[in-house]
């Protein structure tokens, strides 16, 4: 409601109407609904969930910029991960050292290349190219990193090898066509 019709209804209810008390209460409720509305809305909104929000520890700008904050995120997203039985309990300790020896030591070498990032850049393909060349110092971070960056691309990268695949199968169709 409006400032003027407050004023009204605040005015009226002092008259003891109980009609505009009825109408005063609706009033009070309409604006309790809108309340809880909102709070379920803000609490289904993915930017709350923590893996969303904690996955910004493998953002390449922020490695550089604030590694003792990812560092903090990567932990609250281990914690998730291991909640749901994603990731044992056993191994978040070896994933946070070999994080924090990633970011001592790669990012700290090229930081340039960390700093400069391009979001529409796939991460799997941008970490793939520092981790590679030493695997088995990052390999038990390397899968938590491939789960979350799979999770982010969501369903276009599942669609798009569909599509992939049916291009396949109608080439191979084609050349088994000619040949018979």
């Amino acid at each position: 409601m409006g400032f003027i019709a407050d004023n009204i209804v605040k005015q009226l209810v002092k008259k003891e109407d109980t009609y505009l008390k009825g109408a005063f209460k609706v009033k009070s409720e309409s604006r309790s609904f809108v309340t809880k509305l909102l709070c379920h809305l803000m609490r289904k909104c993915q930017i709350n969930y923590a893996l969303v929000r904690n996955s910004s520890c493998f953002d390449p700008r922020k490695m550089v910029s604030q590694p003792e904050n990812c560092v903090k995120s990567l932990k609250q997203l281990l914690m998730h991960l291991s909640q749901k039985k994603i990731v044992l309990d056993t191994d978040c300790d070896g994933i946070i050292f070999q994080y924090k020896n990633f970011l001592q030591i790669i990012v700290n070498m090229y930081p340039s290349a960390f700093q400069t990032f391009k979001p529409n850049t796939q991460l799997d393909i941008f970490f793939n190219e520092y981790i590679s060349k030493c695997v088995k110092d990052y390999n038990k971070i390397w899968p938590v990193m491939k789960i979350i960056f799979a999770l982010s691309r969501g369903q276009a990268s599942i669609e798009r090898g569909f599509s992939t695949n049916k291009k396949i199968e109608v080439e191979n169709m084609a050349q088994e066509s000619y040949v018979t």
